[in-house]
């Protein structure tokens, strides 16, 4: 399960540097050998290999673009890491056809003992440096890394919390899940903070308007959001973290610092529109945004830190068709999932148009996992019901009347 995460962790890392697609390979290595075991011992495996069929095609045409890039050896780089996602995808296909309420609780209860100890690091000691980009080091947290793991996490003890019948884990959710808003507000991740509240304003919206969520649940939830912003206003007295949210203020008055990383993005989007006008049939290719035509800024920056614009500026038309096309057969292999499932997609995507490249933003692909034989959801929300399994998740004496 640790090994997943870290796993997860990495691929929103792109500092593309021979130290990372090391521990890239580490990782793989040591969770595929936990694999072997695992099918040993229980007989495990991947049926439908249907799922990489399209990752395979952007591979494909990625490397075909290296033909014509005028930044080859960044390219090559973000080539590598492609490759390097496929076993990924794999082990993501693993632990997900392999997923059972043993693994589920694990993560519950390993998710609200590190948010209260990270509550409690927070408290004393700033991790993160929010200004530096792209150094990697274990006494410097990302705080888009870390932003990008405990969204997912935060989204996972909802859905949970969603559909919980035991009255005690609803409470420890609803903690957890104000502990981790928190955390996620000191890291700063502005993206991913915005996306949550809009994600969470159509969760309320939707799971109200079709009452799946009781009235026990809303007043939980509503508490929690609560407990979020008393800790909010009572603990987050850094003037980093003060100072990004206020560039968000400002753009309402057009007073945007010429250092802040919303700036650099808009000035990013600027160059990349000016870039699809004169190259809009074939793209640059792979990588060639970094440099391109000797522009020091683009060479700081390295990519546009927005998905739809890299797929047009370095891949092209082909590339955008693709991706396009990806979207709208995701959308509709989602919608008839689960509804929740398909609102976490979408804030991956979210997540996607505001940071990292096509090689680190795997988040956006992870749902082909999905393709060709859909895990049921009805399965997953067994864990969670009374009468259905046994164990601490489905007592019905602690049950929330519905």
């Amino acid at each position: 399960m640790g090994i997943m995460i870290v796993i997860f962790a990495f691929t929103n890392i792109s500092n593309n540097t021979i130290s990372i697609f090391l521990m890239k390979i580490i990782l793989l290595v040591l969770f595929f050998f936990i694999i072997y075991l695992t099918k040993k011992n229980e007989q495990v495996a991947i049926k439908n290999f249907s799922f990489i069929i399209y990752y395979f095609i952007l591979i494909f045409l990625s490397g075909a673009t290296l033909l014509y890039s005028t930044n080859l050896h960044y390219g090559v780089s973000k080539f590598v890491n492609l490759i390097i996602n496929v076993p990924i995808l794999f082990s993501f296909k693993f632990f997900y056809d392999s997923f059972n309420k043993t693994k589920s609780d694990i993560i519950i209860y390993s998710a609200i003992i590190v948010s209260l100890i990270l509550f409690f690091i927070f408290l004393f000691f700033n991790p993160f440096d929010q200004i530096t980009a792209y150094k990697f080091s274990l006494l410097r947290w990302s705080h888009v890394t870390f932003s990008r793991v405990f969204s997912f996490i935060f989204l996972y003890l909802l859905f949970v919390f969603m559909y919980s019948k035991n009255k005690k884990l609803s409470y420890l959710l609803s903690i957890a899940l104000s502990l981790i808003f928190y955390e996620l507000y000191f890291a700063s991740l502005r993206a991913a903070i915005i996306g949550l509240i809009i994600f969470l304003v159509i969760f309320c919206f939707y799971y109200i308007k079709y009452k799946i969520l009781s009235k026990e649940k809303i007043i939980l939830l509503l508490t929690s959001f609560l407990i979020s912003f008393l800790l909010i206003i009572t603990f987050s007295n850094n003037k980093v973290v003060e100072n990004r949210y206020q560039e968000i203020a400002n753009l309402t008055h057009n007073e945007i610092k010429t250092n802040s990383g919303i700036n650099a993005r808009l000035i990013a989007y600027k160059k990349s529109v000016e870039i699809i006008k004169k190259n809009w049939l074939l793209g640059i290719g792979l990588g060639a945004f970094k440099g391109y035509n000797n522009d020091e800024f683009l060479d700081w920056i390295r990519y546009p830190h927005n998905i739809f614009l890299e797929f047009q500026i370095e891949l092209g038309l082909m590339g955008t068709i693709f991706f396009l096309f990806y979207l709208i057969k995701t959308f509709n292999v989602l919608k008839e999932i689960d509804f929740f499932v398909l609102l976490t997609w979408l804030y991956a995507l979210w997540l996607a148009m505001f940071a990292k490249d096509i090689s680190s933003n795997l988040i956006v692909f992870i749902p082909l996992i999905f393709y060709g034989n859909p895990y049921s959801i009805d399965k997953l929300k067994e864990f969670f019901i009374p009468n259905k399994n046994s164990g601490v998740l489905s007592g019905n004496s602690s049950e929330i009347s519905e």
